[in-house]
């Protein structure tokens, strides 16, 4: 199961504004930035700290206006939207309880992350050796189109000519050419070999941190639309719309 996969099963999405949609990872290494979160009508944003990044999915214009909000409201505090009013909570009690209920989420998509990249460095080593493969193939239907001519040539040519003895020099040369050609293409098959071997560890890692994202996303919904419902109930959650 891939990352947006596993997101996608417990109704979360990850984007960066200003990026392009990336893993469950909300902020920078820092843990600060916005965490979002969109499940079954239930919206909600967590702004951390300055920094601009954004994790979450949904209306784009979800995002600007939270941005704007900071301007009123300071760097930290949670926006969320529920039955189609919006509230923000400046409560720290709740605010840290969002932020807690969303870490496991954070360090699972952290660790993805880590993994992709991984898996992305061997991706790129084993499309050089394609690439490289691809050109040894050129070379070799290259080479076998010269082979055809001379047979042809051979077929044609007086049995003692110099012509013959020409002819048959270069098909020496060209089918040791040959020869080197397939044992190079048989070293970089190895070599993809080997980096498969090494993908499929990764690919089972991911699956099963896959597994538990979905699984922690689903707990991290639960838990926050009860912190907003309570926030609420209680008045700590500002009505803003």
């Amino acid at each position: 199961m891939s990352r947006s996969n596993a997101l996608g099963a417990a109704g979360l999405m990850i984007a960066a504004i200003g990026l392009s949609p990336g893993p469950a990872v909300a902020g920078d290494d820092s843990d600060h930035g916005y965490a979002y979160g969109t499940s079954d009508g239930f919206s909600y944003v967590l702004v951390e700290g300055d920094h601009s990044s954004v994790s979450g999915s949904g209306d784009v214009s979800d995002y600007a206006k939270v941005r704007k909000l900071k301007d009123t409201w300071g760097p930290d505090f949670m926006w969320i939207k529920l039955d189609g009013r919006e509230y923000v909570i400046t409560d720290l009690d709740r605010y840290e309880k969002a932020r807690k209920a969303m870490a496991p989420v954070r360090a699972l998509g952290k660790l993805q992350g880590r993994l992709g990249g991984q898996q992305g460095k061997l991706g790129a080593r084993q499309g050089r050796l394609g690439a490289e493969q691809g050109r040894l193939g050129r070379r070799q239907g290259e080479l076998g189109l010269r082979i055809a001519e001379i047979n042809l040539g051979l077929q044609r040519a007086e049995r003692r000519s110099n012509s013959r003895r020409a002819l048959q020099r270069e098909l020496d040369d060209i089918e040791a050419e040959m020869e080197r050609l397939s044992e190079e293409q048989a070293r970089l098959g190895e070599l993809q070999g080997a980096l498969a071997a090494q993908q499929e560890p990764l690919a089972r890692e991911q699956e099963r941190l896959g597994a538990q994202q979905a699984e922690a996303s689903r707990k991290m919904a639960q838990e926050v639309r009860r912190i907003a419902r309570d926030a609420i109930e209680d008045g700590a959650a500002k009505a803003i719309r």
